[in-house]
């Protein structure tokens, strides 16, 4: 009986391959690029919405002003649960620290897609 000495693959629904060893550090920088995305549209959402309620109340349209506001306080609400998560990850990422975390560029994956 010949055993299979390959080493073990672990993949994503993109396609992404990691081994067993890098499974879990490749994830967690997938999952902080993901979350920095998701603050700098919300940031994006927030100034947004804003420029929009200002306007409104300009012309004359308290309503939509209202509405605005709204949308612009959830996104601020969001836009801080994100940077608390995004600071969790980095304060329990060893690499962050040493300057290799999900900013050095690298996707966590060794190049298989």
């Amino acid at each position: 009986m010949r055993l299979d000495t390959r080493p073990v693959r672990y993949a994503c629904r993109l396609g992404h391959a990691w081994s067993a060893a890098s499974l879990p550090g490749g994830q967690d920088d997938a999952v902080e690029r993901a979350l920095w995305v998701a603050a700098l549209r919300l940031e994006e959402r927030l100034r947004m919405t804003e420029r929009m309620a200002a306007a409104a109340g300009e012309r004359g349209r308290p309503g939509s002003a209202e509405i605005f506001r709204a949308t612009s306080r959830e996104s601020g609400e969001a836009l801080t649960t994100v940077r608390s998560l995004i600071e969790e990850l980095t304060l329990t990422d060893p690499d962050a620290a040493d300057g290799r975390g999900a900013d050095a560029g690298g996707d966590g994956s060794d190049g298989a897609e």
